[in-house]
């Protein structure tokens, strides 16, 4: 890639990396550079993990020369996953989602807090959509926690439904308050698994109130709250069905 081109995505990259941190805490032990190592998706298309401070490069974001806005896009989710995978783990030998969502949500909350306007309200809109679209098409239902399973027909909506879970518990306990349990649980647990009962016991300690009721609801219904639905009713615009949905799957 060109000098420029460098330089911008160093520019864009850090920026995004400070606000990683100053929500989330420290990415590394010491050194706070960023690396960038390139990643040939294996042929199930799962991605290529998680490790602190490293941004995976896909081979078509070379090709299109580490510069247009997909490539910014996709590495901002990729540096969510040094946080979200790389700082604490999530083990995909047990039970996934909607853990594994985690980084997603830092990623739309990110991007939604510098686009502002209304779009974080248009990506949970999307969601919704992204859920009913896959919901709509299997029989099995969609409850929480699910295994990594990529061939059930329900492992799709169960993502989609994993990350509107993070926007409602946002909405429940405010975000200012649900970002430092998350900061607290990622810190808390570095180097080492979290599970949705370590987010749980976060937010609870930051909220000062039980919330095992709430997320039982979100878990083990099938379908998506009424009182959410209600929240963010109204139709996705096409603008929004043609953003990419970034969703990552990873193994170890």
């Amino acid at each position: 890639m060109d000098s420029q081109a460098a330089q911008n995505a160093a520019v864009a990259i850090a920026r995004r990396a400070h606000y990683y941190e100053t929500e989330f805490g420290k990415g590394g032990k010491e050194d706070r550079t960023i690396r960038l190592l390139e990643c040939e998706i294996p042929t199930q298309s799962f991605g290529c993990g998680a490790l602190p401070q490293t941004i995976f490069v896909h081979q078509a974001w070379i090709a299109r020369g580490l510069k247009d806005e997909k490539f910014y896009d996709d590495a901002n989710f990729e540096l969510a996953y040094t946080w979200f995978g790389g700082v604490a783990r999530v083990r995909f030998d047990e039970f996934p989602l909607p853990m594994d969502s985690a980084a997603a949500y830092a990623g739309w909350e990110a991007k939604a807090k510098e686009e502002g306007g209304d779009a974080r309200n248009g990506r949970i809109r999307w969601l919704l959509a992204d859920f009913d679209k896959h919901a709509a098409q299997c029989k099995d239902k969609i409850i929480l926690p699910q295994p990594a399973n990529s061939q059930s027909c329900s492992y799709s909506a169960a993502w989609s439904k994993s990350g509107l879970f993070f926007f409602a518990m946002e909405d429940r306990i405010g975000r200012e308050e649900f970002h430092k349990a998350l900061k607290n649980m990622i810190q808390y647990r570095r180097a080492r698994d979290m599970s949705i009962e370590d987010l749980i016991s976060s937010i609870e300690e930051e909220s000062h109130r039980p919330q095992g009721a709430f997320a039982r609801q979100w878990l083990k219904d099938p379908g998506i709250p009424a009182e959410f639905r209600a929240r963010y009713s109204g139709d996705v615009t096409p603008a929004e069905k043609s953003s990419n949905s970034n969703t990552k799957e990873t193994q170890p």
